[in-house]
């Protein structure tokens, strides 16, 4: 009996988990991109809101604010984390020669497999050995080239997101929302996702 709860439950689980994936997937747009004054939490006069950044007092009022801030500022995160992936991979430019050159031989490869290849190479190399002579190169140059430029990307965007998200807060964030609210007639857009 509770093999069909578990089996219940999982199927509970990924119907939450694409519920939330199609509301961020709708979510991600350049209409729901906050301004730079707000994202910062800038007064009209340039300079920083006193009530923009609180430490938070416990936990919750942690959980409220990051939840509030991901849901809120999600299309300026994807931003940050994007132009974050193409500063270090412009950093990286010996990385970015290599992902070039294995994705002309997997171009290549593509456009040979159906077509003959010269005598002298063909009992050599097959379709299926140029792909898994492709598959060790590519996992060679993504291990040795690509990892730590993509560890310092996930590294750094997360630090400056969930800093971001953590500090903001959501009274703040509340109150712009109520203030759209109040301006635009009373429509509920407030550009959040319930989670």
């Amino acid at each position: 009996m509770s093999t069909p709860t578990k089996t219940t439950s999982s199927k509970d689980v990924k119907l939450r988990i694409l519920s939330i994936l199609s509301k961020v997937r709708s979510r991600l747009t350049l209409t729901h991109l906050r301004p730079l004054p707000q994202f910062l939490g800038l007064t009209p006069t340039t300079c920083l809101s006193p009530t923009a950044y609180v430490l938070p007092s416990s936990a919750m009022t942690l959980r409220l604010n990051v939840m509030t801030n991901m849901s809120y500022f999600l299309t300026n995160y994807l931003m940050i984390g994007g132009l974050n992936a193409v500063i270090i991979s412009l950093s990286h430019p010996i990385m970015m020669f290599w992902c070039i050159a294995v994705a002309l031989l997997w171009y290549c490869h593509r456009l040979t497999v159906n077509y003959p290849l010269p005598p002298f190479l063909s009992p050599h190399l097959t379709p299926f050995r140029r792909t898994l002579l492709l598959l060790v190169v590519s996992l060679y140059v993504f291990i040795w080239y690509c990892l730590m430029p993509l560890l310092a990307v996930a590294g750094v965007t997360a630090f400056v997101v969930v800093g971001h998200a953590a500090g903001r807060n959501s009274a703040d964030i509340k109150a712009v929302i109520s203030h759209d609210k109040d301006t635009k007639g009373g429509k509920d857009d407030k550009g959040m996702i319930d989670v």
